[in-house]
């Protein structure tokens, strides 16, 4: 099972603080810089952060755009895409299995930021 590309991929999305990056990126405008991604993400390090992106984007998932000397633009590519779907399936089972997670999201206050990241 350890060359299995899905358990690869779960691995790989289950880094520290790498689901809330995937869902911050999900959730933000169409190019997000770093400053932005460090505060919604806090307590996040920089170094952390920096480690997440680049791993990210080697993997395609992510583009990083110079914007000038000290800022950079971050969007996700096409193949996100198939993530957000993943995700949004997630949400949905855990919706329509669990009355407690249903309950929970309905009283979230992040449920505009959640609906944009997967989906009402």
């Amino acid at each position: 099972m350890q060359f299995c590309p899905v358990i690869k991929q779960i691995g790989f999305l289950k880094k520290k603080w790498m689901l809330p990056l995937f869902l911050e990126l999900l959730s933000s405008p169409a190019r997000t810089r770093f400053s932005r991604l460090q505060r919604a993400l806090h307590p996040i390090t920089p170094k952390l952060l920096t480690m997440r992106l680049r791993e990210l984007e080697k993997n395609g998932f992510v583009s990083k755009k110079k914007i000038s000397q000290n800022e950079v633009e971050y969007s996700l590519t096409k193949q996100s895409e198939s993530l957000q779907a993943l995700v949004a399936l997630l949400k949905k089972h855990c919706s329509q299995h669990s009355n407690r997670a249903k309950e929970q999201c309905t009283a979230c206050a992040q449920q505009k930021k959640c609906a944009l990241a997967y989906g009402g």
